[in-house]
């Protein structure tokens, strides 16, 4: 008889844990901004028209009023220019020559005169 074949013990597979399904954040929805506020433009109120009364001019003056007479105006006579009279010119003085003293020349110094040696005479 042949051995039955044994079949080979399972492989031990280590058990994988299964993956958690994460959980979907909702994402929010974007609201539209709400519109700019524009102020708003009051609707002008027609103004009363108020009647300007009218100037009436006032009448003319019965008198006219008297207007002074310009009064001319005196000539003043202009003084003519007198040429002036030539300037004076001071005459030339003579300057007075101031005498040079003149240098006398020094007399030269005396020297005691030496007697002359007065021969002796021999006596016989």
């Amino acid at each position: 008889p042949v051995p039955k074949k044994v079949p080979p013990p399972k492989a031990k597979v280590p058990e994988v844990p299964t993956p958690v399904p994460e959980e979907k954040v909702p994402v929010p929805k974007k609201v539209p901004p709400p519109k700019a506020k524009v102020p708003e433009v009051p609707t002008p109120v027609p103004e009363e028209e108020v009647p300007i009364p009218k100037k009436v001019p006032a009448p003319p003056p019965a008198k006219v009023p008297k207007v002074p007479k310009p009064v001319p105006e005196e000539e003043v006579p202009v003084p003519k220019k007198v040429p002036a009279p030539p300037a004076k010119v001071p005459k030339p003085v003579p300057e007075e020559e101031v005498p040079v003293p003149k240098k006398v020349p020094a007399p030269p110094a005396k020297v005691p005169e030496v007697p002359k040696p007065v021969p002796e005479e021999k006596v016989p």
